[in-house]
């Protein structure tokens, strides 16, 4: 039973959760959304969201938030990310960020000078547009690649529930009713794909092993086609990630804090 159990990433994503309750995130697991094409349920692994009071920031009416929307796979055959993603005039690309905000009025904030200037448009990302994995049709056939349809499933789910919760925040809020909400808030879902084992990006015909890269996923949300940017990594790159996104979501408030400053001063 444990055997089955480690094969299936129950127990990954215990480990995972239990990593993150001691790192201070809220979590929920197992929550569910409802598939547009089949009516039925699906079940997010899991979301968490940071949690951190620092009584100095709280008098500015200010947060910003990373908000993890979780895919775990314990992947049998590495997972491969191929095709460079190239930007394209014709791609509102900084649109694959899910973020959701609240201004209040008077109050100047680019927002894709934000979470899009530090992940995205820079050189140190790694951005593919496809992935593939492999199987073996028997114990001695050569491995065959292939786009497996559990991923694809996983990938359309975390999607989804990010661009719902996008949904349920009016960015005009703040501007038709300004007498009751004067908070200033950059909230991003970022989809997550979290796997056990390898992860490699093949460039010019060579393989490089990797713990974190970026897959654009293209999907259609509301009738609409959609992009997303999807955080592919390792359980052994899966510290490091975290750390470095706790960073970022810090720098993004102080910042804030500086405009709304700025703004009152």
């Amino acid at each position: 039973m444990l055997n089955a159990l480690k094969r299936s990433g129950y127990i990954l994503e215990s480990e995972i959760l239990n990593y993150l309750s001691k790192k201070g995130f809220f979590i929920e697991a197992n929550q569910v959304i409802e598939d547009p094409f089949t009516g039925k349920s699906r079940e997010i692994d899991l979301l968490a969201e940071h949690h951190s009071f620092i009584k100095e920031r709280s008098g500015y009416k200010t947060a910003s938030k990373i908000k993890f929307v979780f895919e775990i796979k314990n992947n049998k055959f590495p997972i491969v990310l191929l095709n460079p993603f190239e930007f394209s005039p014709n791609i509102e690309d900084w649109m694959g960020l899910k973020e959701a905000l609240t201004i209040p009025e008077g109050l100047h904030y680019d927002w894709v000078e934000g979470y899009y200037e530090e992940l995205i448009n820079t050189k140190a990302s790694s951005i593919y547009s496809q992935y593939c994995s492999f199987h073996k049709k028997k114990q001695n056939d050569e491995l065959m690649a292939l786009h497996p349809d559990i991923m694809h499933i996983g990938l359309a789910k975390i999607t989804q529930y990010c661009e719902e919760m996008v949904k349920l925040f009016d960015k005009d809020l703040i501007y038709e009713n300004p007498e009751k909400d004067d908070y200033f808030r950059h909230f991003l879902f970022l989809p997550v794909l979290l796997i056990n084992d390898d992860l490699y990006e093949l460039n010019n015909e060579k393989l490089r092993k990797t713990e974190s890269s970026i897959l654009v996923y293209n999907y259609h949300y509301d009738k609409e086609p959609k992009i997303a940017y999807i955080y592919v990594i390792t359980k052994n790159g899966f510290p490091a990630f975290i750390e470095s996104m706790l960073e970022l979501e810090d720098k993004m408030e102080l910042r804030m804090i500086e405009i709304r400053k700025s703004n009152e001063s």
